[in-house]
């Protein structure tokens, strides 16, 4: 079923892709939101440091894509975000883009410069180009972490910082752990690169929630049918189903999966165990759908709604990529995209992509 719908969806975004076009390799990461502390990033260094990407990509919106939205899940807070960095400090929209390019200039002369770049972020969030600004603030977060002591630099991040970051360890805290503190930014400032890529799509967020959440009550009218007859052969493939995502669930806290440690969590989320758990805890287990009484048709509109978040964000890192004349590109994702996203790109004229587990085999 997951491959007639993909087939059908890309015939609908066929003639964004030019097979005449430049090739464009792409190393894609899934990765974790928030990770367990005691990581080893050290084989997923390697291989990016291996790759040499000519840019990154992150899960961030354009400001073009921001500003079109009327509401998502996160309008609310980028809103609130966006009224408080002007009323610290207001900045003119025709004055930005000169303001950004000198900063840019002022941090490429002076690295070090931790003013500049929290001036940077704050011309980056009223810009909405919100990845950019958190890569300045990030940095910000590091030299404090460095120097907790440097109380000036921790009072002019009141530019930029929000209220509830009111001590240095909450501010540095906030930007610990995830995907980009782990994987893209070190690489990012190793390589010399001071730009991230965005790449998400939020345009059928509204429709994938209600689909969610559809679907999610009909299948807990579903199990209290099941409850009054727990001896029927649907009650007991259900149970079945259940106890099977439990044991993945459990497998991917165990020792070792696929012969990686817990530690090598990134390494395990790109592993066909993880996209088979994932794919089942964010859609569907796909038995359930053939199961008589289960509301399939909920399910797969919830499919639906996925997979055309997915099919735009591989078609924005496409364009956006050719666009910049980008021939090497890293995609850093939540872990729940990279199969979509990995299947996707591989019907794509003109596109290598590759698996970070896979790189260098």
């Amino acid at each position: 079923m997951k491959k007639i719908l993909f087939a059908a969806l890309l015939l609908l975004t066929a003639n964004l892709l030019n097979a005449q076009s430049p090739s464009l390799e792409v190393l894609l990461i899934g990765a974790s939101h928030q990770y367990e502390p005691g990581q080893d990033m050290t084989g997923i260094h390697s291989k990016i440091r291996a790759f040499q990407p000519d840019a990154f990509f992150g899960e961030w919106l354009s400001p073009e894509d921001e500003k079109d939205l009327l509401t998502y899940w996160n309008k609310k807070n980028v809103d609130g975000r966006t009224r408080r960095l002007r009323a610290n400090k207001d900045i003119p929209d025709e004055k930005l883009p000169g303001l950004i390019q000198e900063l840019k200039a002022k941090v490429a002369a002076n690295p070090r410069d931790f003013s500049a770049r929290i001036d940077l972020a704050h011309a980056y969030y009223l810009s909405q180009e919100a990845g950019n600004g958190y890569y300045q603030m990030w940095q910000v977060s590091k030299e404090l972490k460095r120097d907790p002591s440097n109380q000036a630099l921790f009072d002019y991040s009141a530019l930029v910082r929000g209220p509830w970051q009111d001590t240095p360890q909450k501010f540095i805290d906030s930007y610990t752990n995830n995907e980009y503190d782990l994987i893209a930014f070190p690489m990012m400032m190793e390589l010399k690169k001071d730009w991230i890529y965005p790449m998400d799509c939020q345009a059928y967020d509204v429709f994938w929630s209600e689909a969610w959440a559809y679907s999610d009550s009909l299948e807990s009218v579903y199990k209290e049918q099941l409850r009054r007859n727990p001896d029927s052969g649907e009650a007991l493939f259900y149970s079945a189903v259940k106890k099977k995502e439990a044991a993945m669930a459990a497998q991917t806290k165990g020792e070792s999966v696929a012969g990686y440690k817990q530690s090598q969590m990134t390494e395990i989320l790109n592993t066909p165990e993880a996209d088979n758990f994932l794919n089942r805890v964010n859609l569907v287990s796909p038995e359930l759908l053939g199961l008589r009484g289960f509301p399939a048709y909920a399910f797969q509109e919830k499919l639906h709604w996925w997979l055309m978040r997915n099919i735009t964000m591989c078609n924005n890192t496409v364009e956006r990529a050719r666009a910049a004349g980008l021939k090497k590109v890293v995609i850093i994702v939540g872990a729940g995209h990279r199969w979509p996203m990995a299947t996707l790109f591989g019907e794509m004229p003109g596109v290598k992509v590759v698996n970070i587990n896979d790189y260098g085999k």
